[in-house]
């Protein structure tokens, strides 16, 4: 199945503008899953510990979302992901820890 440009694009890095980021999510996500602030929803481009950031650079306490716990990008968490990214086995037709 071939990579749809798109998403190469974003996971090359390119940054896409809320209305692109919108129509995809739209394509490619339920209506079930909805979003906070429908008509004019925030796009959050990254995290650093309590605190998230939109496009425009504006900061934001997250109290909502599913890390507040650890923060976002806590050191400790993410070099531990990436050790794990490093040797995981994608096959599951054998075993691995």
């Amino acid at each position: 199945m071939p990579f749809p440009r798109e998403q190469l694009e974003s996971a090359c890095g390119e940054k896409l503008c809320k209305s692109e980021t919108i129509k995809l999510r739209n394509k490619h996500i339920g209506q079930a899953c909805q979003l906070f602030y429908r008509s004019d929803p925030l796009k959050i481009v990254r995290g650093q510990g309590q605190y998230m950031f939109d496009e425009q650079g504006t900061c934001y306490l997250d109290c909502i979302n599913n890390v507040a716990h650890v923060g976002h990008c806590h050191p400790k968490v993410v070099r531990a992901g990436c050790l794990q990214m490093a040797t995981i086995s994608t096959n599951n037709r054998f075993l691995h820890d």
